[in-house]
This record gives structure tokens, C-alpha cells and sequence, in this order.
């Protein structure tokens, strides 16, 4: 059904519960303990009425690397045009968790970890004929596809929630197809109090549920 799967970017996702770090500070460690590649870092300075969802950092590598810092959340991506080799997705985590020792020397610890992965899937199959393969809807009239579906477990006594997000799409590099999203996420309403620690042991594990096995089940 599908003829080619691509991984084409990775992200981790940290939710700040407390700790703190100067965006150029940080900056500066970055470049000293992560190799990225080349970057000119964004700095935006604080302002009053700032809101605390609005990044202080931004930074945008060579090697395809993002980082994105506020006052409630770290964000770490790798994208790449033509996506993304088990050798880059190994480096990123490996970078994820330079990362995480960075903001361990600032005490940082985080309310909630999600890690997601997206994938394209090249086909000619018609929306009309996934929509029916997956959804069991037989219409002519189908155009588009875009569905989600979220399972719910746990693990280490958290809850989690393990998403699977199917969309129409279509890529420059690959043409038409399917955008396949795998989530993996503590549950947004409950304040786990996580150190970097307990948050590499988890990304140990979500790792294996979001990787190509886990779409070619679901796309079986």
C-alpha cells in the first residue's frame, strides 16, 4: 500500500516545572557541549509583559538541528529535506541527552516529556480507498484524510499517551502520500516532577514504541 516510509524530523518536547538558564547561557553551553553544526543563536531579550510561553532562544543549525527555549518549555527538533538515517536519528538522541546533562548542572527539573516522530509515507493509494482501509468508510466523495487515534498506558507508575496521527500530505522531494505522526507523551494533567534523569529513562522506552516498527504495524 505504501511504496516508502521516510522518517523526515524527531522532537523532544520538555515541560518546565522549575529551573532556570540565561538564553545566551545556554547558548554558549550548546555550542560548547552539543555538536550541532554552525548556528548564529536568537536571542530574544526579556521585556516587560513578555509572556512566559514566548521563546527567549532559538537556534537553527547546519546539521538540521532546532532548539527552542521559554520559560515553560525546551524544545529539541532534527529535520532533515530528505529525511532523517538510523545513524542521524542515533545522534539526535545522543545530543537529546547532552542536552539533558546541560540542564541538569541548572536544576532543571520538568512536569511532563513528550517525544514524537513523523513520518511520510509515499503512496498512490487514494484517500478514498485508506479511508476505507482504516476507517472502514466506503464514499466516493472522499478528498482528504486526517485522523487520530490515542491509546493510553502506564509506565514506572506514570500515565502516558501514545498517539497516532494520519494525514493526507505530500512532499517536494517524494511527492504524494500520507504524514504519519507517533506521539509518545505523559498525560497533560498530572505533574510528574521528573529530573533529566527519570526523563532519559523514559525517552529509553518511548523511543522503541515510535520507531518504523511501530508505523509498519499500523499501516499493515
Amino acid at each position: 500500500m505504501f511504496e516508502n516510509m521516510t522518517l523526515f524530523s524527531c522532537q523532544l518536547a520538555l515541560f518546565v516545572e522549575s529551573g532556570s538558564v540565561r538564553a545566551d547561557e545556554l547558548s554558549v553551553e550548546v555550542r560548547r557541549g552539543m555538536d550541532l553544526g554552525s548556528y548564529e543563536p536568537m536571542l530574544i531579550p526579556e521585556a516587560p509583559g513578555m509572556p512566559e510561553e514566548f521563546p527567549r532562544l532559538q537556534i537553527n543549525t547546519s546539521k538540521g538541528y532546532q532548539l527552542t527555549m521559554s520559560k515553560l518549555r525546551i524544545d529539541f527538533f532534527m529535520s532533515l529535506p530528505l529525511g532523517l538515517e538510523d545513524k542521524e536519528l542515533t545522534e539526535f538522541h545522543q545530543r537529546a541527552s547532552q542536552l539533558l546533562g546541560i540542564l541538569g548542572s541548572y536544576g532543571f527539573s520538568f512536569s511532563r516529556v513528550g517525544l514524537i516522530c513523523n513520518y511520510f509515507l509515499s503512496s498512490t493509494v487514494s484517500a478514498k480507498d485508506a479511508a476505507q482501509k482504516f476507517l472502514k468508510v466506503d464514499s466516493d466523495d472522499v478528498a482528504e484524510l486526517n485522523f487520530s487515534i490515542t491509546k493510553r498506558f502506564e509506565r514506572g507508575g506514570r500515565l502516558l499517551n501514545n498517539l497516532y496521527n494520519f494525514a493526507s500530505g505530500a512532499s517536494a522531494h517524494m511527492g504524494d502520500g500520507y504524514v504519519l505522526v507517533r506521539d509518545v507523551n505523559t498525560v497533560p494533567h498530572i505533574n510528574y516532577s521528573m529530573s533529566p534523569r527519570d526523563i532519559e529513562e523514559l525517552i529509553d522506552f518511548m523511543k522503541g514504541m515510535i520507531d518504523r516498527n511501530s508505523v509498519s504495524d499500523f499501516v499493515r
